[in-house]
Parts: C-alpha cells; structure tokens; sequence
C-alpha cells in the first residue's frame, strides 16, 4: 500500500504528465488542420481582424503611388475556454492500479492534440451558418467583391467536397491559441475531492477558437464530385477578381472530402486513364485529403 502525501502524490503526477505527453505525441494525424488552416498566436481574450479582406496586387509604378484603400470591419473572434478532466479513486493510488491510469492519461494527451482539428474542421463542416469578415458565412452565395459571388454549391445534396488555396497568407480558418493544453492536477489531502470523494482530480485545459477566414481561399459543394463539377469549381475559384477587375491568384491545391466520396476522388485525381482511354486532364491536379472529420 502506498501512502497517499505530497511526495508520492507528486510522483503520480510527474509520471501521469509523462503518460499525457507520451499520448499527445503519439496521436496520428493530428496536424491535418494545417492544411487548410491558418496559426493565430492570441496574447488576449480576442483578437481584431479589422483589415481582412481583399489581397493587394503588384502594379506598375507610374506617376504616383496608387494608395489600395483598406475597408475596415468588425470582426473578432474570441478566445473560448477547453477542457477534459478525469476523477482517480485515492484507493486505487494508495493500491498501486497504475496499469489502467497510464491509458487514461494517455487518452487525455491523445483529446489534447486532436482538438485542432476537431475545431477547425467544425468550421468547415458548419461553414454555411459561420459568418465571417465579410457578414456572410463562411460558405454563401452572397459574398460581395466585384459583384455578387459564390462559394457554395447546395445542389444535389450529397456527400461534401472542399476545394481549398492554402498558399495565401490567411487561409479558408484561422487558427486562434491563446493557451497549449497543460496537464493540472487537484490531488492534496486538503483539496475538496480528496477530503469529500476520497477522488484525485486531473485535467487538461486549452484556449483558443476556430473561425472562418478569406472566404475566396476555399469553395465547398454538395452536388456530385464527378469531371464537370470539379472541372467548373476550379474554374470558378481560379477566376476569381477583386473590385478593381484584377486576379486573384486563387490556385486550388487540395481537395478535402469523405470517406464515402473516396471512389469518386481517386477515380477524378488519381487515374491517369479515363475508361474511354482517354488521358485524365485533372490527374494529380490537386492534392487529396479524405477524413472522417468532415463528416
């Protein structure tokens, strides 16, 4: 039996940090938010986007400086409070059941590091009820820059299918993190659950947000993912134009979607043949990114 005191309750917790680094680390792809998304680093409660927007063109220089006006907005995205925490019987501490708890610790670093790409994918999973800088959501067919355009096709109602740019500066999320996950423990003899549960407690808490960013840097479709749709989404996406008529050098580069579009994706991107024989114009165009998270 081990006693249960402030050196042995410290042991425990220096190898159940050790147990919740060893999970965090391990956890497999855990950066696939990177791919679409952009790190904010936050040093407050929330952060101000006020000058997200358009991105400036490169223009010959001739007579005077031509000063590309900044419309400011008002969009912010705060910081929200994370957490997961599990109770550990101080019986089974003062019993040695430690085989059990390495799991549960482990688990708690494996929540940790796949909280990324839980909230980012959430963005574009719920993109079409998210409103961004602009004052629609993230996916609409309202957003206004050189006219009225589109990012969204709600037809056919199937299975989803993301084209995404993430070459600019600010991708289709952004990232906020004001706080890493931290492993905190509430084990004293004189703590609260100790004295009344004869209960340890350990958590891991994290701060941050996931929100929409450049709605130009992504399109997301419901109608079927086939040659002619995707063919038309590049088309749209690439011919993109600010308000002065100018490019904006939109380049999809992946395509995220479902398991359940998975045929459909390797058929379009991954064949060099068509069926008729013919060469597969859209072979290896984009990279491609099938997951579960945007389910």
């Amino acid at each position: 039996m081990t006693a249960v005191n402030s050196e042995s309750m410290f042991a425990h917790f220096v190898g159940f940090k050790a147990n919740f680094r060893e999970g965090f680390e391990s956890a497999e792809n855990t950066n696939l938010w990177t791919i679409f998304s952009t790190l904010v680093p936050s040093g407050t409660r929330e952060e101000f986007y006020q000058w997200l927007g358009q991105v400036p063109r490169m223009r010959e220089w001739a007579g005077d400086r031509v000063v590309q006006e900044m419309e400011a907005n008002e969009y912010r995205i705060k910081n929200k409070d994370f957490e997961v925490t599990i109770g550990v019987k101080r019986n089974d501490l003062e019993d040695g059941q430690n085989p059990g708890l390495i799991f549960r610790f482990r688990d708690l670093g494996i929540a940790a590091a796949e909280w990324p790409n839980e909230q980012t994918f959430d963005v574009l999973k719920n993109g079409e009820s998210l409103v961004g800088y602009d004052g629609v959501p993230r996916f609409s067919t309202a957003h206004e820059m050189n006219g009225t355009q589109s990012n969204y096709d709600a037809s056919g109602g199937g299975e989803p299918w993301i084209l995404v740019d993430n070459r600019k500066s600010v991708g289709p999320v952004i990232f906020q993190l004001r706080q890493s996950a931290n492993l905190q423990r509430f084990d004293s003899r004189a703590d609260a659950p100790m004295f009344w549960k004869k209960q340890a407690v350990y958590g891991a808490d994290t701060r941050g947000a996931a929100a929409p960013g450049l709605w130009f840097t992504a399109f997301k479709s419901l109608n079927t993912l086939d040659e002619t749709n995707f063919d038309a989404a590049m088309a749209l996406m690439m011919g993109r134009k600010n308000d002065e008529g100018r490019g904006l050098g939109v380049r999809p580069r992946v395509l995220i979607t479902t398991p359940a579009n998975r045929a459909r994706a390797l058929e379009l991107l991954r064949v060099d043949r068509l069926a008729s024989g013919a060469t597969n114009k859209n072979f290896q165009a984009v990279d491609l990114l099938v997951t579960e998270l945007l389910d």
